[in-house]
């Protein structure tokens, strides 16, 4: 644990001996730390936008597969790997201001052995020294819970510095202790940050005549101020959150709902039962979400406006594409051209079925010029081959030379005459006079 705790209670150290003030300190390293996890911070910022821009998607897949649970998840994961989104990515670093509030409870509440990193044997010096000089350490730690016992004990240690440091110069395990050490004012604007608040303070006894009655006021006010500021936070995180999205889901929504007025309560009972420190670190944490979910959200909606121009510009072009194909089918349907192309028809019915109709001449014929004249012609003389190839003996249906290419209905009819091979072949005879005189007697 004390590896852990101690880079941050360097870091402490270091910006209390920079500005001299223990409240400022606690505030200049709440900013430290949201500079650290500001990286992380964004991812986990984007992550939630993104989402909150899919969530009327989401509306629908909830409401489409109302009964059927296993589904709706289902369409779910693919709609968030389809929009490459991680819908844990950003839940830890939510959880990060709470692990860095348990370290610095830990730093806040023992300030010699977390801050400073005293043995137990080495405090129990110190607080020998603190009883040499007058001072009853078991009466300034009194009635004070045991993880709260080295606070009084650091009050006595300021109250009393001079006298330690003089005293060290007799004392060699109190002089290498007191190099280790340094002077803490744990006092912030009239408030000691190392004293827990007192939720009811105001009924003990003589407490309004009090000399110390505005550190016990200005106690009561840090938790009532960490739930404000908490309050605050989540308020406008919310409202960001929904400026980019639609609409919600049920689920989301009460889960929302819940975390905005959970999480007040859940701070202020933490600044209640904790030194005050804690509570001045939670209000500058709340504050300082607020700058940083502000400037993120403004950063990542321009970011997701563009890219759904994009979108938007893609879908449009591919739109104008597919209306582009349509009319173009829709004309050769209207002009009889094949719109697709059967792979195994020849190219010479391909050009046939995509043959433009030769249409009526557009204006009379006395009125065409000399080159119009010649393409129309041309255009008449195809028709007239394609209707006398239509005509042919010998097609089929469509096919043209089904019965072949020569084929002649009347050549084997009676009225054609008959021919025989044998006929065919033989040379012709010269008719004598003998055949001539046989002709006549008959």
């Amino acid at each position: 644990m004390q590896n852990l705790v101690y880079p941050f209670s360097y870091a402490l150290l270091f910006l209390y001996n920079l500005v001299n003030n223990y409240g400022l300190a606690l505030i200049l390293f709440t900013i430290l730390i949201k500079l650290i996890t500001l990286p992380f911070t964004a991812k986990s910022k984007k992550s939630m936008m993104k989402i909150s821009r899919l969530s009327p998607k989401l509306k629908e897949l909830e409401v489409k597969y109302a009964n059927d649970r296993m589904k709706y998840n289902t369409e779910v994961n693919n709609l968030y790997r389809s929009e490459n989104v991680k819908p844990t990515a950003g839940c830890l670093w939510q959880m990060f201001p709470l692990v860095i509030m348990i370290l610095l409870y830990s730093i806040i509440r023992q300030p010699y052995t977390s801050m400073f990193g005293l043995s137990a044997e080495e405090y129990d010096v110190l607080k020998t020294g603190l009883e040499s000089l007058g001072v009853n350490v078991t009466d300034i730690i009194g009635s004070v819970r045991a993880a709260y016992a080295e606070l009084p004990v650091a009050q006595a240690v300021h109250a009393n510095f001079a006298g330690l440091v003089n005293l060290a110069q007799s004392n060699a395990g109190l002089a290498d202790i007191m190099k280790v050490i340094q002077d803490v004012n744990f006092d912030f604007l009239g408030v000691n940050l190392s004293e827990v608040p007192k939720f009811t303070f105001f009924l003990e006894e003589g407490v309004w005549q009090s000399p110390d009655l505005w550190n016990r006021v200005g106690l009561f006010l840090i938790p009532i101020l960490a739930g404000a500021s908490q309050l605050f936070a989540s308020i406008v995180s919310q409202k960001t959150n929904d400026s980019v999205s639609q609409g919600v889901t049920t689920t989301a929504a009460s889960t929302t709902k819940m975390m905005v007025y959970l999480m007040p309560l859940v701070s202020v009972w933490f600044a209640f039962v904790m030194p005050a420190g804690i509570g001045v670190y939670w209000i500058a944490n709340s504050l300082t979400t607020v700058l940083q979910d502000t400037i993120l959200t403004k950063h990542y909606r321009k970011v997701y406006d563009e890219e759904d121009a994009e979108k938007a510009r893609i879908e449009a072009a591919q739109r104008e594409r597919e209306e582009a194909r349509q009319a173009e089918r829709e004309r050769k349907a209207a002009l009889g051209i094949a719109s697709t192309v059967n792979p195994n028809t020849s190219k010479k019915k391909l050009d046939a079925q995509n043959k433009k109709p030769v249409e009526p001449p557009q204006k009379p014929l006395e009125k065409m010029s000399p080159k119009e004249l010649m393409e129309y012609a041309k255009q008449m003389e195809e028709l007239e081959k394609k209707q006398k190839k239509d005509d042919s003996p010998g097609q089929v249906d469509d096919r043209p030379y089904a019965r072949g290419r020569s084929y002649d209905p009347e050549r084997f009819s009676e009225s054609g005459g008959e021919v025989s091979a044998a006929e065919s072949t033989q040379e012709p005879r010269q008719e004598t006079e003998a055949d001539g005189d046989v002709q006549n007697e008959i």
